[in-house]
């Protein structure tokens, strides 16, 4: 499995997630459903590449959280492109 941690910055959610540790995708959920409210079944539709979130509050929220957990620098347009 490719480690997306130290790779370039355009990677979607899924692939993201994909490339996590244990302990940075148990704190990245964790901290999404306390902050930002999500369900684990959001969570899991997201990582699967099922749905993306629309609402700006919530793709800005996760990029922010996602850079904080794994030390990386990215925005809402690199997880979440819009442009299906």
């Amino acid at each position: 499995m490719r480690n997306y941690t130290n790779s370039s910055r355009k990677a979607k959610f899924p692939a993201v997630w994909a490339g996590l540790s244990k302990e940075h995708k148990t704190e990245i959920r964790k901290r999404l459903v306390i902050e930002i409210g999500i369900t684990d079944t959001t969570l899991y539709r997201w990582r699967e590449g099922r749905t993306v979130p629309v609402l700006p509050y919530y793709r800005t929220s996760t990029a922010r959280i996602v850079s904080e957990v794994t030390g990386r620098q990215l925005s809402a347009e690199d997880l979440f492109p819009l442009d299906k």
